[in-house]
């Protein structure tokens, strides 16, 4: 599913939210994923995916092209150090269960620091959240 989305959607450079910018929920061909588009367009700026029943998220974010060893993630008060994993766009993996996550999908927006770049996504609704965290943990959601 992933490499469908990528090869479907021609990333662009991470924008800031304003019309028509929606997170979008979709899951199927051993993955789950969580994308921040403008739906028919080629623009993206975030993709949260995990193989279902893992519980490890690969979060990306699209902007930075700085891409040192350890990249800060936060949302919220909640802040943390991870490596940086490879991709197409600014990249860490996560546990669906690490406290910068579980505040993201409370609400806080996400932050992606890199040397002096920053790449920020909105919060996710709740019931995607919802949605994404019962795949990625292996769960059904009622």
């Amino acid at each position: 599913m992933i490499a469908g989305l990528i090869t479907t959607l021609s990333l662009a450079l991470f924008a800031q939210a304003g019309d028509g910018w929606v997170w979008s929920y979709y899951d199927g061909d051993g993955s789950a994923v969580l994308a921040r588009e403008i739906p028919d367009t080629t623009r993206l700026s975030a993709v949260l995916d995990c193989e279902p029943g893992s519980g490890l998220v690969r979060l990306t974010l699209y902007g930075p092209r700085r891409r040192p060893d350890f990249i800060n993630v936060s949302a919220g008060d909640v802040s943390a150090d991870a490596e940086r994993v490879d991709s197409d766009g600014l990249a860490v993996r996560m546990q669906m269960d690490h406290p910068v996550l579980q505040a993201f999908g409370e609400g806080q927006a996400l932050t992606l620091t890199a040397g002096d770049e920053v790449a920020s996504a909105h919060p996710v609704p709740a019931r995607l959240m919802s949605r994404f965290r019962a795949a990625c943990s292996g769960h059904s959601v009622p």
